[in-house]
């Protein structure tokens, strides 16, 4: 992976867990509407921005859930 390849999927994830964190009082929850879930379509425009936006998922669940590990394990899944 090159260097701007991996800035790209750095400054996706960081997107991701930044929008998650803002709108965290509707993310989490029994329903959760995640805004941070419109970024899911960049991977449309190239496949590569999957794994910005799969460490963002994994990131923003690991740090904000307040389900824990149940979130972890199935929302990351």
């Amino acid at each position: 992976m090159n260097t701007k390849r991996m800035v790209t999927n750095t400054i996706i994830a960081a997107l991701y867990v930044a929008l998650t964190a803002i709108f965290s009082f509707m993310s989490f929850g029994a329903i959760q509407f995640r805004v941070s879930e419109m970024l899911n379509h960049l991977v449309g425009y190239h496949k590569s921005y999957r794994y910005g936006v799969l460490a963002g998922v994994f990131l923003s669940n690991l740090l904000l859930s307040t389900l824990g590990g149940w979130d972890l394990l199935f929302g990351f899944g």
